[in-house]
């Protein structure tokens, strides 16, 4: 059975008599397409749009958009006879049944049809994940007490206070003193210009914390960062290492750093889009144990819709990617360029303003960090402390959860490495 018409009129006749059903109805994930018949979906938005039991302004929203030819004003009347308020959440429920029966018979179809015509089974398995994501989006929550949470809260603390700190550490000391690493929901957004290191500290990051994580490249591909990963474990020159020029003692230490295992799974397609990278990452939180997903970079992500603008587009998917980290409980990673505006300033220093293409990243996100390396803007040397190019600057612009701050990090060019600075370095 794929539609219950009796319980879609309950639902409306219900938010139609009493303020208290449609309280609970619009408290609910439930959206027009719930609704089998075309009517009732018309009449639901209206009711959304009134957000009152008044069928004076019910029929206005109906007439400004049109439907109320449609639907007709002795319609609602009749609608209104078969309300059951009292009952509204179990006509709620029958109703997301046959919504989901639909849309599961729906993919069905549609795959059968796309198989038919030469689909890889692949392509059609991972479709057919991607699709069954937005299912598991209508999913309720329920409110829950604070006596009962504030256990929760304890052995977090507890935790934190007796060494075990549930953040998953960068290995950079300041950088895990200011954050206690990065946590469970957390959204952590990592901004530089290009060429300044991101996707380096995110693997530096990955490879030290020896924990089960899902490397999303939309950049680079597997092979280049694998290569990244044992340069930076063997210490040698990624120069030598890419033209052929490697000595002896050079495949010793990569021979030695083959037997270093990291629990990293990356995966370099390069037309991923939100619904697979969150498609993806459940399959691998079950399979694998990830405990923290990276983004490479937002900026080449899809949404796999049309928005009005590439900014509105960026927005949703910080929040789409900040939702993930909640419904996940583990830190999301996403690695973000900045626009040119500090390169026009005589202070390159990058600000949350730099953010490029949309100011929804710096809202979305819990931490928002910035890697400067001012040397790149010091050829003259005039400077000889920021023209030194073993140097970067970590900046924290924001942190919900903590302080701010900024601090000098030791980059290693040649061998793609940060690790924590040798503050005696050169006195």
């Amino acid at each position: 059975m794929l539609n219950d018409f009796e319980a879609e009129q309950a639902i409306l006749g219900s938010c139609l008599t009493s303020d208290r059903a449609l309280d609970t109805v619009l408290s609910s994930k439930i959206i027009p397409e719930w609704f089998y018949d075309e009517k009732h979906q018309h009449i639901f938005r209206a009711i959304r749009k009134a957000q009152k039991s008044d069928i004076v302004l019910i029929k206005t929203a109906l007439e400004k958009e049109g439907k109320l030819k449609e639907v007709t004003l002795y319609y609602l009347t009749a609608l209104m006879e078969s309300a059951l308020p009292s009952t509204v959440n179990e006509h709620i429920k029958r109703v997301n049944e046959r919504y989901i029966s639909r849309f599961v018979y729906e993919l069905c179809v549609n795959t059968k049809s796309d198989l038919e015509n030469g689909t890889f089974s692949n392509e059609a398995i991972d479709r057919i994940e991607t699709e069954l994501m937005v299912i598991s989006d209508n999913r309720t929550t329920k409110p829950e007490a604070y006596d009962d949470i504030k256990f929760k809260a304890f052995e977090y603390l507890d935790e934190i206070e007796s060494g075990r700190s549930p953040g998953i550490m960068s290995g950079i000391d300041q950088l895990d003193e200011l954050t206690a690493g990065f946590h469970g929901g957390e959204l952590i957004i990592i901004a530089a210009r290009p060429g300044h290191g991101k996707t380096s500290f995110a693997l530096n990051t990955s490879m030290r914390a020896r924990t089960p994580m899902l490397f999303f490249s939309l950049e680079m591909q597997k092979k280049s960062l694998a290569t990244r990963i044992i340069v930076s474990s063997s210490q040698i020159d990624a120069h030598k290492a890419r033209s052929g020029n490697l000595n002896k003692d050079d495949w010793k230490e990569i021979n030695a750093a083959l037997g270093n295992e990291y629990p990293i799974y990356i995966d370099d397609g390069v037309n991923l889009n939100i619904s697979e990278i969150r498609a993806k990452s459940k399959r691998f939180i079950k399979s694998k144990k990830i405990k923290m997903i990276v983004v490479d970079y937002i900026q080449l992500l899809s949404s796999g819709k049309k928005h009005e603008s590439r900014r509105v587009e960026v927005g949703f998917l910080s929040r789409s990617l900040k939702r993930l980290a909640l419904e996940l409980d583990i830190p999301v990673v996403v690695l973000s360029q900045l626009n040119r505006a500090n390169t026009t300033r005589h202070d390159k220093t990058p600000q949350l303003s730099d953010l490029r293409e949309s100011g929804d990243l710096e809202q979305d996100a819990d931490v928002v960090m910035f890697i400067h390396q001012d040397w790149m803007y010091n050829y003259d040397r005039k400077d000889e402390d920021k023209a030194r190019d073993d140097v970067a600057e970590i900046i924290v612009a924001k942190q919900r959860n903590g302080a701010l701050g900024k601090f000098d990090v030791q980059w290693d060019g040649p061998t793609m490495t940060f690790s924590n600075r040798d503050f005696d370095y050169g006195n």
